[in-house]
């Protein structure tokens, strides 16, 4: 179907909206949210392999997936992803974006990782280090992390962005900060979790609701070395405590669809983002009262 360069994905016919496309990057070797329905078509991109943070041949990629969108007359493309996958989220939202500006893009990206240059020896994450380990032999893929290894979110008309981050992790707060622009809202959870998607995934109003999802994500982190590092070595009971805190937020699809309804490039019909929760944008998105010093004093630095 798509001639995706150095990915596989799992590609779903379904949902109303049928103009809309919906695109997956996942944060593991194995495509995420098979179970989940975002009321369209739906593409679940993983990389089999070693990490690149969806850089490797990312021009490509993006290239392909505009051929394709526009052979099937898709006029709206959503990207959403965590970690890893939110740093493709964000990368391949820009690239289509700028080669096909008759579509309109959003990007949800949770605690993504927004400047993989120049090489931060700090970063926890094994992932991250065999990476750069890796460019240092493999000219293309050095090319790649020259190219893109800054995100940056263009000004484009059709190009809108939204970064769920934890406001309590001042690295983690750092990277989503360095985005904020005409076309990137930032979303700050009062949390120092770096897995800011889970809290969308179940009531965690529901402090049974909680400890099930806190559970999930140990077994997870038990499989997952990169996981395990962001739990920083926290209780379960600390954990559920946390994000139990955090109340009822909107489901995944409900925090994707306010994205798309908080494009400038569409009429202004807001979701909530859910309670605990502020949102700073820049001041030429023209929402209102920018939220920088709530943010801040969310993020003590």
């Amino acid at each position: 179907m798509i001639d995706l360069p150095h990915v596989d994905y799992v590609y779903r016919h379904e949902g109303t909206r049928r103009s809309r496309l919906v695109v997956a990057l996942s944060q593991t070797a194995r495509p995420v949210f098979q179970r989940r329905s975002f009321d369209s078509p739906f593409l679940s991109v993983y990389e089999p392999g070693p990490t690149t943070y969806f850089m490797r041949s990312a021009d490509e990629a993006a290239s392909q997936l505009v051929h394709w969108i526009r052979a099937r007359n898709v006029s709206e493309l959503s990207f959403i992803g965590g970690s890893k996958g939110g740093t493709g989220a964000l990368l391949w939202a820009s690239l289509v974006a700028r080669s096909a500006p008759e579509v309109l893009v959003t990007a949800l990206a949770f605690s993504p990782r927004t400047a993989l240059l120049p090489y931060d020896e700090s970063v926890p994450f094994a992932g991250y280090h065999a990476l750069m380990r890796r460019a240092e032999t493999e000219p293309d893929l050095a090319a790649d992390l020259a190219r893109h290894g800054r995100i940056r979110v263009p000004d484009l008309d059709n190009l809108f962005a939204r970064l769920v981050y934890p406001a309590k992790a001042p690295d983690e707060s750092a990277q989503a900060r360095r985005v904020l622009g005409p076309r990137v809202e930032l979303q700050p959870l009062p949390i120092r979790q770096h897995s800011t998607m889970f809290p969308f995934s179940a009531d965690m109003s529901d402090r049974a609701q909680a400890a099930k999802q806190v559970d999930k994500l140990l077994r997870a982190g038990e499989r997952n070395n990169d996981l395990a590092t962001a739990l920083d070595g926290s209780s379960r009971e600390q954990l559920i405590d946390e994000y139990h805190a955090l109340g009822a937020q909107p489901s995944l699809r409900e925090l994707l669809e306010s994205v798309e309804s908080s494009h400038p490039g569409r009429a202004r019909t807001r979701v909530s983002p859910g309670s605990g929760t502020m949102l700073e944008t820049h001041a030429r998105i023209g929402v209102g009262r920018r939220l920088r010093d709530v943010a801040a004093a969310l993020n003590p630095l």
